[in-house]
């Protein structure tokens, strides 16, 4: 398995969003990306953002439709960030930058966990942006969730660059999260908002919005919707 780790957030900071994509050994998502591309005459990088144009739709929305068809399946968790209390991650002699950089890894912990119980060997990959600085994130994220002597999960981690067509799937997947984060904050160009719309069509679902996740459970969103699912995680339940 392959996994793709990205995060986001408005430009307000209202909310923190964390979105993994899943590739099991049987995907052909990174084939079906570049059949798109031979088809569209697209040579740019196909993320969330670019989609604001006709043709930029036209050629999302078809990665969308490959997505929808192949073995790839989404992830995501949003973290609100209204008073959000960072002051839990740690002691009150530590840094801000320390603490927020504990909240992230706790929350990237939140994202993989359920999903790579019964993985083996599989690769993890973030993107080159996303990780907070200093914290040796990728080291973190080994020894969480390969222990000595335990199951390795994860036989290679790294920060890669989505610009490098090699991992264009993380471009995917930076458009299935620009997607949720567009239901938060609609934009006012009618492309984006248009793929978000496209996107729960095809996923089947009301919306992205809190009210269509946020009263379910984290393992309840994932048997409800297997292919692509969002939870809201609530300021009352604090990690441990």
């Amino acid at each position: 398995m392959i996994v793709y780790f990205d995060e986001s957030y408005d430009n307000a900071h209202d909310y923190l969003l964390y979105g993994a994509l899943f590739l099991p050994d049987s995907s052909t998502l990174h084939r079906r990306i570049e059949d798109v591309r031979r088809e569209t005459g697209c040579e740019v990088e196909i993320k969330y953002t670019w989609c604001k144009t006709a043709f930029g739709y036209r050629v999302c929305s078809r990665v969308v439709d490959e997505f929808i068809a192949d073995s790839a399946y989404f992830r995501c968790v949003v973290v609100p960030q209204h008073k959000f209390d960072y002051s839990r991650f740690g002691r009150p002699d530590e840094s801000a930058a320390i603490l927020k950089a504990r909240a992230y890894k706790k929350f990237t912990e939140m994202l993989l966990h359920p999903n790579v119980m019964q993985v083996k060997d599989a690769v993890f990959l973030a993107d080159e942006l996303t990780r907070c600085r200093g914290d040796e994130f990728l080291e973190r994220i080994s020894e969480r969730f390969n222990p000595p002597g335990g199951k390795r999960t994860f036989r290679h981690l790294a920060e890669v660059s989505s610009k490098i067509r090699s991992y264009q799937c993380l471009q995917a997947c930076d458009l299935l999260l620009g997607c949720v984060l567009n239901n938060l904050r609609p934009t006012a160009n009618k492309y984006k908002n248009q793929i978000r719309k496209y996107l729960c069509e095809k996923v089947d679902v009301p919306s992205f919005l809190p009210k269509a996740w946020e009263h379910a459970g984290l393992r309840e969103v994932r048997n409800r919707c297997p292919k692509f699912s969002v939870w809201y995680w609530r300021a009352k339940k604090w990690p441990g």
